[in-house]
């Protein structure tokens, strides 16, 4: 709910901009200076605000697509062999999110237990498949990541964690690199690019640091 409610804002705040500049949305009453909605959303005076529901709504409605699309993608499962003391944590956020080389693609790593983790490789081109649960595209390749990537794994989890971090034994690096990573969470990102018809949108999610909240 929370991440995708900035890229419908965008798409609100967008539209009315091109109204506005067709003349279809009057001016502001003399009390806003007979501003128009352009310069009320940009000065700040007017803000869009979206019912966290809706989101929510087409989320549920495109869960089957999301699932045709992870379903007939690339798994990598990763085998931690040094959970002894390096295990794999995770998060009320339940999975990471890492960049891949195409800049549309992000990949989810997905912690199972402290030696089992997933990383799914979306392909956009399960989009064209049809959704009948079969999975005919799906691939997977069993990897046993090194001991600094599976501090790279973690670090990702911790700072995509919400407000928990979840780990099964307690060892005296844990705490310093929790508090490192403390300060991250993942944001919804959304770039304007103004076209000769109008905007163009588009919406992606980043990891961020949050310490100017704090």
């Amino acid at each position: 709910m929370r991440l995708h409610v900035a890229p419908l804002n965008s798409t609100v705040e967008a539209t009315g901009k091109i109204l506005d500049a067709s003349g279809e949305i009057p001016r502001a009453p003399e009390a806003l200076g007979r501003k128009t909605y352009t310069e009320l959303i940009e000065s700040g005076i007017l803000k869009t605000t979206i019912d966290e529901k809706y989101p929510q709504a087409l989320g549920i409605n495109g869960i089957m697509e999301r699932v045709n699309i992870w379903g007939n993608s690339a798994w990598d499962i990763l085998v931690n062999e040094h959970a002894k003391d390096s295990p794999f944590f995770t998060s009320d956020f339940a999975s990471g999110i890492e960049l891949s080389d195409d800049p549309r693609i992000i990949n989810r790593l997905v912690p199972l237990a402290p030696d089992l983790a997933l990383r799914i490789r979306p392909d956009l081109d399960a989009r064209d498949l049809n959704m009948d649960a079969a999975f005919k595209a799906f691939r997977c390749r069993l990897q046993t990541p090194s001991r600094s990537e599976v501090r790279a794994i973690n670090q990702v989890i911790a700072r995509c964690g919400e407000e928990l971090i979840f780990f099964r034994d307690h060892h005296d690096w844990v705490e310093p690199f929790v508090n490192k990573h403390r300060f991250f969470r993942v944001k919804p990102v959304t770039t304007e690019i103004k076209t000769p018809t109008g905007y163009t949108l588009i919406s992606t999610i980043r990891v961020k640091s949050t310490r100017d909240r704090h």
